[in-house]
């Protein structure tokens, strides 16, 4: 098993009060969004560390991009012909006027990637869409020990995303907990031994289900945890009735779609790509 990495871009608002749901689910890259906003105030929405704004007809979330206060980091709510370069202008306008010197965004698909471009944006990460049918799920001969993972793991799961990760995409507190709530099911498995030596965050909706995150220690790689990890994902993806369970992970992660495919999973066509603009 190798690093890997799946991106998360959407949470879940835990806070029902003064609230009414306003529900938007979309495939979007790895990811399904669910969006609750207040119904009496227009622009700005406080979401799990992101915040909802909406400008010229679209909807964005932003933020800090992993806590870092010199970057903003920005996820498109609508499609790629729905957004407008007007929209997009706005945006970015409103983190430029809270002192961000570049934004990041999340992983976009093609149609969205494209009117990025067109607003002045570069890719900085291209990433491989895996998906693997239900139908049929793939045998562990030696299947390591799992259970549930809690709230006071997380510090060690943040631990093992230091160690398994590059810098760029290292999770924090935030991200972390917005990969867990990004759909209205999830699924947060860990290592049953001692230390804690890996992690998968797994969620469903709309029918669809999503791998957000796996991360094994290195010094726990090759042992098959990660194995084991993904295919207890693709199990509980399919007593959901999931037709279909979607990874991503970055062009240059041979090993990791090494796992994949020997795993089951399949490329899509399409591929995902992260913009910059330096503001």
């Amino acid at each position: 098993m190798t690093r890997t990495r799946v991106m998360e871009d959407e949470s879940l608002i835990a806070d029902h009060n003064n609230r009414h749901r306003c529900r938007d689910y979309r495939i979007w890259g790895s990811t399904i969004h669910e969006v609750a906003c207040r119904s009496d105030t227009e622009g700005m929405f406080a979401v799990a560390g992101l915040e909802l704004f909406r400008t010229n007809g679209n909807r964005f979330k932003i933020g800090t991009w992993r806590g870092d206060p010199d970057i903003g980091y920005l996820v498109p709510l609508e499609s790629g012909r729905s957004l407008t370069p007007l929209s997009i202008e706005g945006v970015v306008e409103q983190l430029a006027q809270r002192g961000f010197g570049a934004v990041i965004t999340a992983a976009l698909n093609p149609a969205e990637a494209e009117t990025f471009d067109n607003a002045g944006f570069s890719t900085v990460e291209e990433l491989h869409l895996l998906s693997h049918p239900l139908d049929q799920i793939p045998r562990s001969e030696h299947r390591a020990q799992l259970r549930r993972g809690r709230r006071w793991h997380r510090s060690r799961m943040l631990e093992i995303d230091t160690l398994a990760f590059d810098t760029f995409w290292r999770f924090d507190q935030t991200s972390l907990s917005e990969a867990i709530d990004a759909t209205p099911h999830r699924r947060v498995r860990i290592s049953s031994h001692k230390p804690l030596a890996g992690y998968a965050v797994t969620g469903f909706g709309s029918g669809m289900a999503y791998l957000q995150r796996l991360a094994v220690d290195p010094a726990s790689q090759g042992s098959g945890l990660g194995s084991s990890l993904v295919v207890d994902a693709l199990e509980w993806a399919h007593r959901r009735r999931a037709a279909r369970c979607f990874v991503n992970t970055q062009m240059t992660n041979v090993r990791a779609l090494a796992l994949y495919h020997r795993l089951g999973f399949v490329g899509e066509s399409d591929r995902l790509r992260v913009l910059r603009r330096t503001l």
